[in-house]
This record gives C-alpha cells, sequence and structure tokens, in this order.
C-alpha cells in the first residue's frame, strides 16, 4: 500500500455513519474527500479490503430502500401530522408558547409514481414500450412510371 493512504480498521465504520447522515447517497469522490484520500485510492481500498467494499454495498442498499419506502408511499397515499406554535414574547422578554395547533393532513397518491412503482416492479404489463408483430404477407405494386423514377 502506498504511503498516505490512511487505511485503518475504523474506515468502514466511518463509511456507514457518513451514509447514515448523507440524505443523496455517497459518491467515491465525497468518501475520498471525508477520509482524506483520493479517488484512485477508495477504488483500491475496495478491491484489497472486504469490509470496506461490504459497508460501501451495505450503505448504498440502505439508501435505496429509504427510496423505495418513499416512492412507496407516494404511490399509495400517506397522511401526517403538522403542528402549528405560535410564539409570543413572555414576561421576561424569552419566547413562550402561547397556541399550538395539531392537524392531520393527507396526501393522495401519486399517479406518477404509482407508474414509475408498476413499470418498475411489472414491466410486462406497464412498461412504455410496446411490441408490434406483423404477419402475412407484403405486397408491393409499381407502375410502370414510377419504375422510371
Amino acid at each position: 500500500m502506498a504511503a498516505g493512504e490512511k487505511w485503518h480498521d475504523g474506515i468502514p465504520d466511518q463509511v456507514r455513519r457518513m451514509a447514515g447522515r448523507s440524505k443523496a447517497g455517497l459518491t467515491d469522490k465525497e468518501i475520498a474527500d471525508e477520509v482524506g484520500v483520493t479517488v484512485q485510492t477508495i477504488r483500491r481500498w475496495k478491491k484489497a479490503h472486504p469490509e470496506f467494499c461490504k459497508a460501501l454495498i451495505e450503505t448504498k442498499a440502505t439508501l435505496d430502500s429509504r427510496v423505495e419506502l418513499t416512492l412507496y408511499r407516494r404511490a399509495i397515499g400517506y397522511s401526517y401530522t403538522e403542528v402549528e406554535v405560535t410564539l409570543e414574547p413572555g414576561l421576561d422578554g424569552k419566547q413562550v408558547e402561547t397556541k399550538r395547533v395539531e392537524r392531520v393532513k393527507e396526501v393522495l397518491p401519486d399517479v406518477g409514481a404509482i407508474r414509475l412503482w408498476l413499470t418498475n416492479r411489472d414491466a410486462a404489463n406497464w412498461r412504455d414500450k410496446q411490441e408490434v408483430e406483423h404477419s402475412g404477407a407484403l405486397t408491393l405494386h409499381f407502375d410502370k412510371e414510377d419504375a422510371d423514377l
């Protein structure tokens, strides 16, 4: 291993923690920047350290699961509780909660999410591509005038 690669047994756990904080997933460059190495080093570590490669696969699977669950919830609809808090200055000048209103809100199923879910889960029945078969003979007739062109 080249000098300055800074490998230690805590790297896989560090990658898992980074992924837990990340909302959008991690690229090799983001991991390299966080750990303080080059992207090439990250690629070498994937080959040389199975536990590191496993950590990357696990974190990507976790993030994919989150996205899949969110897509599913958008497809079927869901409800959530919204809390509105009104604050006003108290006698000591600090903000004091004077009113709290809780409302249950409903998010209706989203047609785009439904379509994406079905297209990916049951492509044979829901994909956009239509296959058309032609059967029988095709006969072309040309006039003599057309043949001279």
